[in-house]
């Protein structure tokens, strides 16, 4: 079970989750890019949604897994649906918190001027 966080959160607001859902799951949570403990690259291109989802794929990979559960709030669910969009072989299940699918945020933004100025 991997967790993403939210903005700006980082790790630590897991806290409780992992301790609960340890008990019949490996859990991990991380900082994501620019958050906590992880590296802060300079410049708005290194955190473009693609490359966090990298991040997310090559996390995976390094914990020595195929897949995993993934559960994300906020920002991190952003992510995670971009990860169910363009990587669903690495996730067995999706829990999101707080964030709609990616296709509807995508409308609504192109849409809803006044939404778009609340999410900007």
């Amino acid at each position: 079970m991997l967790f993403l966080h939210g903005f700006p959160e980082f790790w630590y607001s897991w806290r409780y989750q992992i301790k609960e859902f340890s008990r019949d799951y490996w859990t991990v949570a991380i900082d994501m890019r620019g958050y906590g403990d992880s590296d802060k690259p300079s410049g708005f291109q290194n955190y473009e949604l693609k490359l966090l989802t990298d991040d997310v794929v090559k996390v995976i990979k390094a914990l020595g897994r195929e897949k995993c559960i993934l559960v994300s709030h906020d920002w991190g669910g952003i992510v995670g649906w971009n990860m169910s969009e363009f990587h669903p072989n690495m996730i067995e299940k999706y829990i999101v918190m707080n964030v709609p699918p990616a296709w509807l945020i995508r409308k609504l933004l192109a849409t809803h001027t006044k939404q778009f100025l609340k999410f900007w």
